[in-house]
């Protein structure tokens, strides 16, 4: 029987955690990035989702989050495409909110692509809303990103 998990990113995780985020964006994170957010990046805690199976375990998402004064800013997200759509990434954005919470976090931000819809979709149900644009936000295509805020960290509101 399969379960899911949900830990601190180690460097032993990089492979996996690179893969997923190559296979994810148009503009993946290098693996300095990824050593910078797990070994020198004070504001940052990284998180993995992984599938228990027997005794192997395989990365399935990836998360990275800051937590800046008492705000935190997700950073980045990725789902194995294999398994999206099946709600790991909210249950990943709630723990992670969640942590960052007990740590003092009282509101929330993140950028979203103005054409990613479904990704939009589970940040409006989490209760993030959307509070301006930044046109030509991504060097690739400038397109814009949707500023979007969970006001109250400790609502998470399911709408």
């Amino acid at each position: 029987m399969s379960a899911f998990s949900i830990r601190k990113m180690t460097m032993d995780d990089l492979d996996e955690v690179i893969r997923i985020d190559r296979s994810s964006f148009a503009l993946p994170w290098s693996r300095n990035n990824f050593i910078f957010e797990l070994t020198e990046n004070q504001t940052s805690r990284c998180f993995v989702t992984c599938l228990n199976d027997d005794a192997e375990e395989k990365i399935i998402g990836i998360l990275v989050i800051w937590l800046i004064v008492d705000e935190a800013h997700i950073a980045t997200i990725a789902i194995d495409e294999k398994f999206r759509r099946k709600h790991i990434a909210e249950k990943m954005l709630r723990y992670s909110l969640k942590k960052c919470a007990n740590e003092g976090a009282i509101s929330a931000t993140l950028e979203v692509r103005v054409t990613n819809l479904k990704a939009q979709a589970l940040y409006q149900k989490l209760g993030f809303d959307v509070i301006t644009e930044r046109p030509n936000y991504y060097s690739d295509t400038r397109e814009g990103a949707l500023i979007m805020t969970l006001g109250d960290i400790h609502t998470l509101s399911i709408r």
